[in-house]
């Protein structure tokens, strides 16, 4: 990076990276789908009958009451989540707070937006800041269901429904060891703990910040309370800035942002789909009538505040993404102190909206959507229209102000500025502003910036006269999940026939983690993938935890001079990098590569050079595959394969090969280390397949370089075969082959083509089971989960272990000899268990004992020695 660099400069010093994004909303399932909504101006709330109030259980005193409005902005199908996915078990699910189930969902496709896998720390550490709202479910669902608040059972609860835990959940499940903090300020939450992301990537106490925040309500669509005098609307609509606005609407949402520093996502070439220039946060403090109350000076300040972190004038402001929402007070005091602070002449008026009018209040969700919405404003280069927006609020000066409201969607101005403004203000006071640009073009020319200004893509296959082929990798935990998958894809494919391959083999391949259920489909284009996944053509299998693999080269010298140079002339022109390996070893010989072509007699007539030219072939193979950064455990060679596979395990530099190949006798292949002064102790090269195969430890898999003479040698064991048999075909094709059939194996190779555009792939389809506990008022206990009939014979004591154990875990079918581990449980669950066997049984067990039992017959086992030890 030169010191000229744009983002190097002063106004850039602080400048952040929105690389990823994801969020669910009330008929918006995804950021794509909310685009949709915003465009068209619709307004996503549901008015809902008395029969859809019935079967929800809402009691007929609060239907009837006339302060109760029938009008829902919650999300649909919040009882679902893949507990499978993310390890917990089925009771833990169920007791699991619904806003931390949908954090860790959102936040998996956030990283999958950005071409990040989580856990992976090649980009550095990850940072976790998290809001949520109070856990409603936890008061109204969970705590009741326990009666003593000092048993296990309540703690073990309170840890998977406490607010206070959800950062650290998220960051123990998706492997994230960087700062793990959660905040609240209230409704200003979303921003600030977007601000505070950005402050710990300034401070380099992270290299990724995971933004993520959640408000999910408890009972499930019954509507709500809007008392005379109130913050909420009586009739159901939300209406920012409005004559007629008389509340606002509780919505529910979920958001996820995943930042990077600048320069480092320009350095990595990440997606940037905008740029946070800068941030203020602050409070009111006294200065206001009331602890709820805002203030115009607190709100104007932290915009100047942010304007001044930005390093721009607030001339240049041309949008600012309002709280705005749509309450009496509310909306006249954020519009004075935007007029107080927005203070400089200004050619064209800034235009102002609220996200609030489609979607409701998201309360701690809802700057964090404010900020999705201005990101797809610049993406899309439209400023859609304010909903529910007729006539301006009457104490609102909007005319002669440098503001005008956006009524209406329109084109973002060519002659405005990218710059936005968002603003999050939260009840206590706590205010939060941003300065947001759209991605600058120097930062899409140097990394990977938004859709329509990619530029076209690399090719896989250089030559242009071979037809690519692209192995594109699918996996899951389970092969349900892995159908689920694929069923997506075949939508997605039919829907996209333009989408650029190269680019969807690329995500697939490098951006996404892969699991052990796995599947694969060869082609090369959109309509040959959706007709394989539409009739089944899909390879699948289920590869093992550990793969080892084993390379195999032949002796590339016995192979014809003619075979030799149209082997190597056909890999040239599809890897035009391996043009310095022929280099380096033609080049002694007075071979300029650019006469390769015609070469044939030299190399029929001179054995150094058909030679050499073998030994350039083997190099070039073996660089190849060192570019899919494939884990190699064991080498395999003969003769000028040897010295390639000894320049691959690191024994030999190639400099050494090259002049131990001078060493070579005619009619003798045989080729040692020591020919060419090389002494080494750890050699994890063989000079035969057999060798290796007695080698210890996990199977082998084998990735041989296959000629003609030895096509049918059997190999002990899975084997991925570069066919070198035809010289005429396509090394790029058979390359794609290789590593389809080593991902099978259970290898994550990399795709050579990591320059491919960024392209937003479907996320991850979740298999979500319904986890939901009952709404409970009262101190009743919970209906125990579903219990297997126990056999008559079963004796007693065992039965009830199994019965602990299965409502513990809430599996009704854990068997006496199920791994307590495997079967998903944690410490937590453990020391629920012990506490109930001492309560039931009077025995007192230590977390250590538990820990070498691990089943209910091993506990039975040892609660029998511990008695026996007792009596003696």
């Amino acid at each position: 990076m030169s010191a000229t660099s744009p983002w190097e400069q002063e106004e850039y010093a602080n400048a952040i990276a929105i690389v990823g994004m994801a969020g669910r909303f009330r008929d918006a399932d995804t950021i794509e789908a909310l685009w949709d909504v915003l465009r068209d101006g619709r307004e996503t709330l549901h008015r809902m009958t008395g029969e859809e109030l019935a079967a929800q259980d809402c009691p007929v005193p609060i239907m009837e009451h006339p302060c109760h409005v029938p009008v829902t902005a919650q999300l649909d199908r919040a009882d679902l989540f893949d507990a499978n996915f993310f390890g917990f078990t089925p009771a833990e699910a169920r007791a699991l707070d619904p806003q931390l189930r949908l954090m860790l969902e959102t936040s998996w496709h956030a990283f999958e937006d950005a071409g990040h896998i989580p856990g992976d720390e090649r980009a550095g550490v990850t940072g976790v800041f998290a809001g949520a709202a109070q856990s409603f479910y936890w008061l109204f669902h969970t705590r009741p269901t326990v009666r003593d608040h000092l048993s296990a059972a309540f703690g073990q609860n309170l840890v998977l429904s406490g607010q206070g835990f959800n950062s650290t959940w998220i960051s123990h499940k998706l492997n994230l060891t960087g700062p793990s903090l959660n905040i609240n300020t209230a409704c200003s939450t979303g921003l600030v703990a977007v601000a505070s992301g950005c402050q710990s990537l300034l401070d380099y106490s992270c290299d990724l910040a995971l933004v993520v925040t959640a408000s999910v309500f408890s009972p499930r669509h019954w509507g709500y309370w809007a008392e005379p005098g109130g913050i909420l609307s009586p009739d159901g609509h939300c209406r920012p800035f409005d004559a007629s606005a008389n509340g606002t609407i509780m919505g529910e949402g979920v958001c996820a942002l995943l930042l990077r520093r600048l320069g480092d996502a320009i350095n990595g070439r990440d997606h940037i789909r905008a740029v946070i220039r800068g941030y203020g946060i602050n409070n009111d403090g006294a200065r206001k009538a009331g602890y709820t109350a805002p203030s115009v000076k607190g709100q104007t300040e932290v915009i100047r505040m942010a304007h001044r972190s930005a390093a721009v004038s607030n001339a240049d402001i041309s949008y600012v993404e309002a709280h705005g929402t749509g309450t009496n007070l509310g909306d006249p005091v954020e519009f004075a102190g935007l007029r107080a602070a927005f203070d400089a002449p200004r050619r064209q008026p800034c235009r102002i909206g609220s996200v609030k009018g489609n979607i409701g209040h998201l309360n701690i969700s809802a700057g964090t959507a404010s900020l999705i919405k201005t990101v797809l404003m610049f993406e899309n280069e439209y400023m859609p229209p304010l909903v529910n927006h007729h006539q301006c609020n009457p104490e609102i000066d909007i005319e002669n102000s440098q503001f005008r409201l956006c009524v209406k969607g329109a084109d973002w101005p060519e002659d405005m500025p990218r710059l936005a403004g968002v603003s999050s203000f939260g009840f206590g006071g706590t205010n939060c502003h941003l300065v947001v640009e759209q991605t600058p073009a120097w930062a899409r020319e140097n990394g990977i910036s938004s859709p329509h200004a990619r530029s076209a893509p690399p090719n896989t296959v250089k030559d242009k006269n071979v037809r690519p082929l692209y192995p594109l990798m699918f996996s899951a935990p389970d092969h349900d999940s892995l159908c689920r998958q694929l069923q997506t894809f075949e939508i997605w494919f039919a829907r996209h026939a333009d989408a650029d391959m190269a680019a969807v083999c690329t995500a697939l391949c490098r951006h996404r983690k892969h699991f052990s259920h796995r599947a694969l489909l060869m082609v090369s284009t959109t309509e040959e993938a959706a007709s394989a996944l539409r009739d089944g053509h899909i390879r699948m299998a289920t590869s093992p935890q550990t793969a080892r693999l084993a390379v195999v080269h032949p002796d590339y010298g016995l192979q014809s001079a003619d075979w030799l140079l149209a082997v190597s002339m056909k890999l040239l022109g599809e890897y035009p990098e391996q043009h310095d390996v022929f280099s380096f070893c033609l080049a002694p010989l007075g071979i300029k590569l650019e006469q390769l072509s015609s070469s044939l007699p030299l190399l029929e007539e001179n054995v150094l050079c058909r030679e050499s030219l073998a030994l350039a072939l083997g190099y070039a193979l073996s660089d190849i595959l060192r570019r899919a950064k494939l884990p190699i455990s064991a080498v395999v060679g003969q003769g000028t394969g040897a010295i390639a596979g000894m320049c691959q395990a690191n024994i030999l530099s190639r400099e050494e090969g090259l002049r131990g190949l001078a060493r070579f006798q005619a009619g003798n292949r045989a080729w040692r280390a020591a020919d060419a002064g090389i002494s080494f102790s750890t050699l994890p090269f063989h000079a035969s397949v057999e060798e290796v195969g007695m080698t210890d430890g996990a199977p082998l898999t084998f990735l041989e370089y296959r000629l003609e003479r030895d096509k049918n040698a059997p190999l002990p064991g899975p084997a991925a075969v570069f066919d070198l048999t035809d010289a005429q075909a396509s090394p790029a094709r058979n390359w794609a082959s290789v590593l389809g059939e080593l991902f099978l194996c259970g290898f994550s190779p990399l795709l050579p083509d990591k320059e491919a555009p960024h392209i937003f792939l479907p996320g991850y389809t979740f298999s979500p089971d319904s986890h939901w506990l009952p709404l409970n008022y009262d101190d009743q206990p919970p209906l125990s989960p579903p219990r297997a009939s126990s056999e008559d014979d079963t004796p007693p004591a065992e039965r009830l272990l199994l019965d602990i154990w299965r409502e513990a875990l809430g599996i009704g079918d854990l068997a006496a000899n199920d791994d307590f581990f495997r079967a998903g449980g944690t410490s937590l669950t453990a020391l629920r268990i012990l506490a109930a066997i001492e309560l039931q049984l009077g025995i007192k067990l230590t977390m250590g004992t538990f820990m070498e039992a691990r089943t209910v017959d091993g506990l039975i086992r040892k609660i029998a020695e511990q008695l026996d030890a007792a009596e003696q």
